[in-house]
């Protein structure tokens, strides 16, 4: 029992910090690769980032949003690395704790052949060290427009809702949650985007306590919901919610897999001058319940009797065997099954978009859509949303969808600027003469046009009809005076695909190539509007005879469950699986080594995160007692290893089965027929 033996082994538990990868890409280098990104996190967002940036330009606007700030120690460390035709840039995050929301890149001003920006966690952060540790859910809300900022907004959590100014300071937006009734307290910090709330505002907010929470301020939250911004003024208004920190539940840790008798545990804290020294040394002696008895055999003593023996079993997971029980019968019964059921409302519902573009006006042909590994028909180059539609939902692995089509689009370069006194007109800060024609597409805060006849020149462009260029077509009333990026055709169309009845974040759809499909420096591409949700979070606790589980997670696998529920002195085996439901799952439990009726599982659902998360327990299959069924205990263990006991008075000519179990202080385990 030293810690020199050959059984020693150690873990070790230490904060893990957070990597993020960036790369661009691009299909080619002609054209010349160019143009500029941003990076957002927590509703800030960087300066226009070169496609090459520099690895110190990255640190400096990376810091710049993400608030990291450390004494000593560098909050942003990257490495750049040059990628094929692009750029990678890996950022350690060494200042902010815990499991981080990835950089949300935008590539509007990105130009080459098909330049795309990707981001991906290499290393998740973690924040958690000691048993009872727990990280607080950070949220960002963030409110902007292209032009001056009014009005409020509707924002909901778990089936809450309150409503929003778009000035509020952070104590009044404080205020306003903690009066919805699933929150307690929050902390808020808010942020301005410019000089005024009028130029954008991003809330952060801490959770330290959520109505249902069993430990206040654990638990990986729900997202708060924008549920109408209809009253929210300004042009191309905007609410976005992000989870800047993924809020954990409290830690436990398990040493598994121990097969001797008596252990001995001591821990030791570790800092940049090295290793505490040792706490106590606990002995602790692991138990179980017994494996099934082995050797069990049975024998004819008599015309109404049977001799049943059998020896110890192999495994007794260091506690002794304290009785043996001896059941026959004629018949088998009906096991018992209860179901363990945890559900909530709907959450986030995941968006794709499939995205065609060219250089110039000759796309043509078919491609194909994959999903969870099956594949459509042909499609064309310019089919309809219903009948791409159609098409996927002709897909096994696709339920009920939605699909919507428009153009596809490219910005123009600079800015275009509306003046309400001439709202048929802008001005352009860049020369477009050379890039637009008349009777091109424009679009311009969200506004389709073409090119009037006549209409572009080396600093403004003639707005006019979508249907014919001789037709002037004004901005409406309700677009603000200021600057806007506008877009143009990129040849193509976007294909929107809202998975309406599938839950969570669902794999991205594959977009192929196939017969035919041609063009000029024609792509196609599937990107994330929207990351679907999972509703439900957190754990849930099983109770059976009045003894609890350890905590089990919301999505739990049937190997944790049975493990968990097969730990309980009061259950030996079960057999356990699971299936996905609307909005969580449902685990089917059946009694394998009790016989007939059982006492019902209960469920506790207090840390369970999620509108309207509930669990609950149903006993789908009453237990049946096997036909003729009768038992025996024997508490007598002085014959040990082997035991041997004679069942009288059953019925002569009638076939007869036996099982033999063995219980200790953790409960009857495995058992052993013949």
């Amino acid at each position: 029992g030293t810690f020199t033996s050959p059984d020693y082994a150690f873990r070790e538990v230490a904060y893990t910090t957070e990597v993020q990868v960036v790369t661009t890409s691009f299909h080619a280098t002609d054209p010349a690769r160019g143009g500029t990104f941003t990076l957002s996190y927590a509703g800030r967002t960087t300066e226009p980032l070169s496609w090459d940036a520099s690895r110190d330009e990255m640190a400096v606007e990376v810091q710049q949003i993400t608030g990291g700030w450390e004494v000593g120690k560098n909050p942003i460390e990257v490495v750049r690395t040059e990628m094929g035709n692009g750029y990678s840039w890996s950022i350690t995050f060494t200042a902010n704790r815990g499991d981080l929301e990835l950089l949300i890149p935008d590539t509007t001003r990105l130009t080459g052949y098909n330049p795309d920006v990707t981001v991906r966690e290499h290393v998740q952060g973690a924040n958690d060290l000691f048993p009872g540790d727990y990280t607080m859910e950070v949220q960002s809300v963030t409110a902007t427009a292209t032009t001056a900022l009014s009005g409020s907004f509707d924002i909901e959590f778990e089936g809450n809702t309150a409503t929003m100014d778009y000035d509020f300071t952070a104590r009044e937006f404080k205020d306003a949650l903690e009066v919805m009734g699933s929150i307690q307290t929050v902390n808020v910090e808010r942020v301005l985007l410019g000089a005024t709330a009028a130029d954008g505002v991003t809330w952060i907010v801490t959770f330290t306590h959520a109505e249902h929470e069993k430990v206040q301020g654990a638990g990986n939250l729900g997202r708060f919901l924008i549920t109408d911004t209809s009253a929210l003024g300004g042009t191309e208004a905007n609410v976005a919610v992000a989870q800047v920190v993924r809020g954990t539940n409290p830690a436990f840790f398990h040493i598994d897999g121990l097969t001797k008798g008596e252990y001995f545990v001591r821990v030791m804290s570790f800092n940049l001058v090295g290793h505490s020294v040792p706490s106590r040394v606990e002995p602790m002696t692991p138990l179980g319940q017994p494996s099934a008895p082995r050797n069990v055999n049975i024998a004819v003593a008599s015309g109404t009797s049977l001799g049943v023996t059998w020896d110890e079993p192999s495994v007794l997971h260091n506690d002794a065997i304290t009785q043996y029980r001896v059941e026959w019968y004629t018949a088998e019964g009906v096991p018992e099954q209860q179901v363990v059921t945890t559900s909530a409302d709907p959450h986030v519902t995941e968006v794709q978009r499939v995205v065609s573009a060219a250089a110039d006006e000759t796309i043509g042909g078919f491609f194909t859509l994959s999903f969870l590994g099956e594949t459509t028909r042909d499609i064309a180059f310019d089919a309809t949303a219903g009948t791409v539609e159609a098409e996927l939902e002709l897909l096994s692995t696709v339920n009920t969808i939605d699909v919507s089509r428009r153009r596809s689009r490219v910005a123009l370069l600079g800015t275009v600027t509306v003046d309400s006194s001439d709202l048929d007109t802008v001005t352009t800060s860049e020369d477009l003469s050379t890039v637009l024609s008349v009777g091109d597409r424009l679009w311009i805060a969200g506004e389709e046009f073409i090119v009037a006849n006549g209409g572009i020149a080396a600093g403004s462009i003639d707005l006019a009809d979508p249907s014919d260029p001789g037709t002037p077509k004004a901005l409406s009333g309700s677009v603000d005076d200021g600057d806007y990026i506008a877009y143009t055709w990129a040849f193509g169309y976007e294909w929107t695909v809202t998975f309406t009845s599938h839950v969570g974040n669902q794999a991205s759809l594959v977009a192929e190539p196939s017969t035919g499909w041609t063009g000029t420096r024609v792509t196609l591409n599937v990107d994330t509007v929207t990351e679907g949700l999972q509703p439900l979070s957190g754990t849930f606790l099983l109770a059976y005879d009045g003894e609890f589980t350890w905590p089990l997670a919301h999505d739990s696998s049937a190997s944790d469950v049975q493990q968990a529920l097969e730990a309980l002195v009061g259950i030996a085996t079960v057999d356990v699986s699971r299936e996905k439901n609307n909005n969580g799952h449902s685990w089917t439990v059946t009694f394998t080594s009790s016989v007939g009726p059982q006492l019902a599982i209960s469920a506790h659902g207090a840390a369970l995160t999620g509108p309207s998360a509930r669990v609950s327990v149903t006993r789908t299959v009453t237990g049946v007692l096997p036909a003729n069924y009768d038992s025996y205990v024997e508490t007598d263990m002085s014959s040990r290893p082997s035991f041997a006991y004679t069942i009288t008075g059953l019925t002569k000519g009638t076939a007869y089965r036996v099982r033999v179990l063995a219980a200790n202080t953790q409960g009857f385990g495995q058992v052993q027929g013949s």
